[in-house]
Parts: C-alpha cells; sequence; structure tokens
C-alpha cells in the first residue's frame, strides 16, 4: 500500500534556559499489544459537468459518505520494525448519490465481524493492509478507509515540539479526478502548529492544528484545506482528527480531434477519525 512519505523542513527546537517549556514528542511508537477502537468517518463531493462519470450530460453533483468502525489489536514487533494488528470490522457503510437520487452500492455487510492485517512501522505509519481471499471483492474499500483512518500519521513531524512552534512538511498524495487517469502523487505542503498541551484524566493530549497547499505544479490540480490532530502522548496513538481539503481541477474527456476541451471541476474531502484504548 502506497502511503504519503513526510519529510520535515522546519524544526522548531525548544530553548535550553532554565524554566524553558518541554518539548513533546508527537510521533510515539506504537505499542505492542494494545487494543483500540476506531471510528472514522470519510466524505467525497465533486461538482462540475461529469457527464462521463454521472451518466448524464450537464451539471452535477456526487456525494459519498462512508462509516468504517473496527476494532485494533496490536501484535508485536518483527525482526523488520513491523508492528501487525488485527482490525475486527464492527461496521462498514457506504452511500453515493448523484445530484441527490441514491445509487445502489456494492454490498458491504460481509465485512462486518471479519479481521483484515494492518501492518504499521515503528514511526507509526500505516505501510500495509493484507485482506483474506473471502474480503477480496470489497479489498479496495478497505484499504481506502482504513488508510484515510490512519492519514493523519502522515502529517506528523519527526522531531519534539513546543506548543506555538509550527513545522513544515511536505508530502505526495495519491490523487486522481474522475476521467484524468492515472496521476502522479500530488505535491502538498503542510504547516504543523502544536496548539497546546493539555491533561485529561491523567493522560497528556497534545492539539494540533494544520494547514495544507499545493506545493509546486499546480497547473491541473490544486489542494488546500487544514484540520485538527489529537495526539494522546502518554498512551502513544493519535485520539481524534479532522481534515476538510478543497480540490480545483480539470476533467478530461480522452484523445482525439473530437475531444471535448477539458471540464472544471470541483471537490471536497473530508476525513473525521476517533480512536479509544
Amino acid at each position: 500500500m502506497k502511503t504519503a512519505p513526510a519529510l520535515l523542513c522546519v524544526i522548531a527546537v525548544a530553548p535550553a534556559h532554565p524554566g524553558a517549556q518541554s518539548a513533546v514528542a508527537l510521533r510515539p511508537t506504537p505499542r505492542a499489544g494494545q487494543i483500540l477502537h476506531v471510528t472514522s468517518t470519510q466524505e467525497f463531493s465533486i461538482s462540475g459537468n461529469l457527464g462521463p462519470v454521472a451518466g448524464s450530460p450537464g451539471e452535477a453533483t456526487i456525494n459519498n459518505s462512508s462509516t468504517l468502525v473496527y476494532t485494533q489489536n496490536n501484535g508485536s514487533f518483527d525482526e523488520q520494525g513491523r508492528l501487525p494488528a488485527r482490525l475486527t470490522i464492527d461496521r462498514l457503510d457506504s452511500r453515493q448519490t448523484i445530484n441527490g437520487t441514491s445509487r445502489p452500492q456494492r454490498p458491504l455487510e460481509q465485512a462486518v465481524g471479519q479481521s483484515v492485517t494492518a501492518l504499521f512501522d515503528r514511526s507509526g505509519k500505516l505501510v500495509d493492509v493484507q485482506v483474506p481471499a473471502e474480503l477480496q471483492s470489497v479489498s479496495a474499500t478497505l484499504k481506502q478507509l482504513i488508510g484515510g483512518a490512519n492519514g493523519a500519521w502522515n502529517f506528523l513531524p519527526d522531531q519534539p515540539m513546543i506548543v506555538g512552534a509550527s513545522a513544515t512538511l511536505r508530502s505526495e498524495i495519491p490523487l486522481r479526478l474522475p476521467g484524468n487517469g492515472a496521476v502522479d502523487g500530488q505535491q502538498t505542503r503542510t504547516v504543523i502548529t502544536l496548539h497546546s498541551v493539555e491533561t485529561t484524566a491523567g493522560n497528556r493530549i497534545a492539539h494540533l492544528q494544520q494547514r495544507t497547499e499545493s506545493a509546486g505544479d499546480t497547473s491541473q490540480v490544486t489542494v488546500n484545506g487544514g484540520g485538527t490532530i489529537d495526539i494522546d502522548v502518554t498512551r502513544g496513538f493519535v485520539a481524534a482528527s479532522s481534515l476538510q481539503w478543497t480540490i480545483a481541477g480539470e476533467l478530461r474527456g480522452g484523445q482525439g480531434a473530437a475531444t471535448p476541451p477539458p471540464t472544471p471541476v470541483r471537490a471536497t474531502v473530508s476525513v473525521t477519525v476517533k480512536a479509544t484504548p
């Protein structure tokens, strides 16, 4: 599974004088044997002249909303430094509408009660999802939703930060608008700010804010948006995250002399995640 690698470009260093704030490590190592209950809701909306996609000419809006709930049981790190985790699906549903009219979706009930295996590296990033043969018909959906549920790890700085400090990360996200065919990863720039650290029920929670925009050549697709990330520093997991992006690009109709000109389209992406022990 391709994940979005992040490179820390700017590091805020805590002052060394007495009484200075302590820097907070925001990327804790996943813990062997830990159990988490995760809920992720992901919404995607695209609008424009979507004839080839929507099945009819003229302006159209496609909305897709998916919910994934699973229980994560972490194993132990192997000799390659990977931690396998069993994800048992507690709920999985997806709904799509075109101009407000519901569109039939592939049945997903077969996945409820079944388990897949997720592999994490020592930095906490998701590196692979292994789906059993009996769930291959919904494999793509599961991998997409599990990847989205763990996407916040791609925007965590490698170095500790103090409250009020910011770090700039560059990353690459796999992005494709319908009708464009294969598109290379979109280069983005994200500014992460450690807004505050509070103690709740004896656990330190770091609250981060993020702002993302396109980086490099943005002639075909642009990305702008932001969100928040809450990290349970004490117990070592992302407790909550919220991300909203706006994507602008062009829908291309193919090749040849009769090919219509590109059509501007606009899309929005929203991902919210909550996790509890």
